[in-house]
């Protein structure tokens, strides 16, 4: 039985093939919708194989994408850096940098993790040239050893970046002009999840308004509400059932951590991650976002005693559970910053 057959939706359906690894058979379908950045609008420049990790990475990557730009829009007077560079790998966000600078962005984003962003997918909202091409390749990695990629998406390409990274990367190159945009679609509000024997489909709350937020929101500098929009924009594209936590600091992504059922160990994972990567002393005034309310002190804890000083995570329901945490950042000078439950 093939997904062709099985696979059947309402209205008329188009199919493009998606190879997978080599022995899995795959597909990718639409329905003919005018969403500008859906994954078979996505143009391929160099007739590289559009593999099913690829699709799942460039879906992650969209949200992400989505999630910052929501972020900014709905807190005005906030404007976003116009230039982001998002890196992900297995499905887990390893780099982002936000500048006014396209080529520092990408800087940024590769500084945020040297090792991981080597086999990453890259996606910026900018056009990629020759020097971008160069610093996705070589920066920070020494000039002997060249980093591999993915894929990259863009909203274009220069002719010699196309030639430069088909040569010496020979990754997946995306062009989607929709991406220069902070636009708008069904995802942002709907996500479909298939389950056994159906689809689970969500209405997504995940919206971040500071005016929703419980705690001293006003005691936040602007580089602190910034990463308080970075780290929610990388986690909150989480699945629901799994707990993540995620460190950034002045733009940058430091720490990311997921998969585990303990909110403590998690909080390890993260902070670990963060100082393997290189950025210990970073830990001292950076902003954690965790996706699942603090059921107990344990994991809050080892936040604080990292250093970091902003703590964002969703409001919860246990009222005792709450009022500890509150209690506990209080007595530690800690910004908290509750978010409406998701």
């Amino acid at each position: 039985m093939t997904l062709s057959r099985v696979m059947q939706l309402n209205g008329s359906l188009t199919s493009r093939r998606v190879n997978a690894d080599g022995f899995q058979e795959a597909g990718l379908y639409s329905d003919h919708n005018d969403i500008l950045l859906a994954i078979h609008r996505f143009t391929e420049l160099n007739r590289r194989a559009l593999e099913y990790r690829s699709c799942c990475d460039l879906d992650q990557l969209l949200q992400i994408r989505l999630k910052i730009s929501m972020g900014y829009i709905f807190n005005p007077p906030f404007e976003r850096p116009p230039f982001l560079a998002i890196a992900i790998k297995f499905g887990s966000a390893c780099g982002t940098g936000l500048s006014t600078l396209s080529g520092e962005a990408v800087e940024m984003m590769l500084a945020g993790d040297v090792r991981a962003t080597d086999g990453c997918f890259v996606m910026t909202n900018f056009e990629i040239g020759l020097g971008d091409a160069r610093a996705l390749l070589f920066h920070g990695t020494g000039n002997d050893k060249k980093r591999s990629l993915h894929g990259v998406a863009a909203p274009s390409f220069t002719i010699d970046a196309v030639g430069y990274l088909s040569k010496y990367a020979g990754c997946l190159l995306l062009k989607n002009k929709a991406l220069v945009t902070d636009v708008y679609t069904e995802s942002a509000y709907k996500r479909y999840r298939q389950v056994e024997g159906g689809i689970l489909v969500r209405q997504d709350p995940s919206i971040l308004d500071f005016e929703s937020i419980v705690g001293d929101v006003e005691a936040l500098t602007r580089s602190q509400r910034k990463d308080v929009i970075l780290a929610w924009g990388i986690g909150s594209t989480r699945d629901d059932n799994t707990l993540s936590v995620t460190l950034v600091h002045d733009d940058v992504l430091i720490g990311n951590a997921a998969g585990s059922a303990d909110h403590a160990r998690c909080c390890n994972l993260a902070v670990e991650d963060a100082t393997d990567r290189g950025h210990y002393i970073k830990l001292e005034g950076a902003t954690a976002y965790c996706n699942d309310p603090f059921p107990s002190l344990e994991g809050l804890g080892v936040l604080i005693d990292a250093g970091v000083g902003t703590i964002v995570t969703p409001f919860g329901s246990d009222n005792t559970s709450r009022q500890e945490v509150i209690n506990l950042c209080d007595d530690a000078e800690i910004n908290l910053c509750l978010l409406p439950s998701r």
